[in-house]
């Protein structure tokens, strides 16, 4: 297994290089270094200059005891990436913020690398809080955005092996509608005067109960929060008061155009100040845990009710 980091030699890259880096350090894993040149630019020159980058950043690398390999990739960015990625079974894609000079109401290739990978993707915003974190000086503090999707669950289940990398504060945080819950638990509202803290109190102990399997190393606590409007934009509000360095969020596959408009995963790419974790709902997992068929039992039994 191996972690990839796609850079083009940008501040941002630099950055997520730093972090790539620290995390293949923490458990002796190779790490490739790919940069990406579209078919058209792919000259003799331009393919001599990028791999001599490459081999220049390596370099620095393999001095502090990593097994650092490189390559340069010709073709559209995320699809290419996303092939290699396969192809070396990778467990992590680190890229760099590549939306500063994005139109935010399109789809950019940060939503092309969320929607189309097929394994955790790591947008590195600021490097200093991971890189403390891989170096073994502080907690890494994360906000996990739980619902009652199946890639909620798969995130969460993540969660797990991204403490192996070190100490994580996590907070998770779910934003939820009375109706919706009234309705998935097949129970009639109670009148207005007397409000929800029936319900909050059983959907607070109900997501504890499905975190407990989370290592010992995971200090974590639940944020539960009515929704006001949109859920992208509570969640960077929540995530702000919070102090959190990475936000991780489940995405779905997008078949046809990606309806920006209902994205939440968009809106949290786009505009998180933060690092962003995204994690595909159809990650294939080597064994279900028991933190994940505790998560499915929940779902089942509210369901039942």
């Amino acid at each position: 297994m191996t972690i990839v980091c796609a850079t083009h030699f940008t501040d941002s890259s630099f950055g997520a290089v730093k972090v790539a880096a620290g995390l293949a350090r923490r458990h002796r894993q190779p790490l490739w270094l790919v940069s990406v040149l579209p078919d058209r630019a792919a000259s003799d020159e331009g393919q001599e200059a990028v791999n001599d980058a490459l081999l220049l950043e390596a370099a620095a690398l393999t001095t502090e005891g990593l097994d650092v390999r490189t390559t340069v990739l010709n073709g559209p960015i995320d699809r290419t990436v996303s092939e290699f990625c396969v192809e070396k079974k990778a467990l992590l894609l680190v890229i760099g913020d590549t939306s500063k000079n994005t139109n935010r109401m399109f789809a950019g290739t940060l939503d092309k690398f969320a929607y189309g990978t097929e394994l955790p993707l790591l947008v590195v915003r600021d490097f200093k809080p991971l890189e403390a974190w891989t170096n073994g000086k502080a907690p890494l503090k994360v906000m996990l955005a739980l619902d009652h999707t199946w890639s909620s669950v798969v995130a969460r289940d993540w969660i797990s092996r991204l403490a192996e990398y070190g100490p994580l504060d996590l907070v998770a945080a779910h934003i939820w509608w009375p109706e919706d819950e009234y309705a998935r638990r097949g129970i009639s509202p109670p009148p207005a005067e007397e409000g929800h803290a029936s319900l909050s109190k059983a959907m607070q102990d109900e997501t504890a109960n499905a975190l407990k399997a989370l290592p010992s190393n995971v200090s974590c606590r639940v944020h539960l929060e009515m929704g006001k409007g949109h859920i992208g934009e509570q969640l960077l509000a929540l995530a702000a008061d919070e102090l959190v360095e990475v936000l991780v969020l489940g995405t779905n596959p997008h078949h046809g155009p990606i309806s920006l408009a209902r994205s939440v995963s968009h809106d949290v790419l786009m505009n998180a100040p933060m690092s962003v974790a995204c994690v595909p709902g159809r990650l294939q997992v080597p064994a279900f845990s028991t933190l994940t068929l505790a998560m499915a039992a929940n779902q089942v039994g509210a369901l039942a009710r």
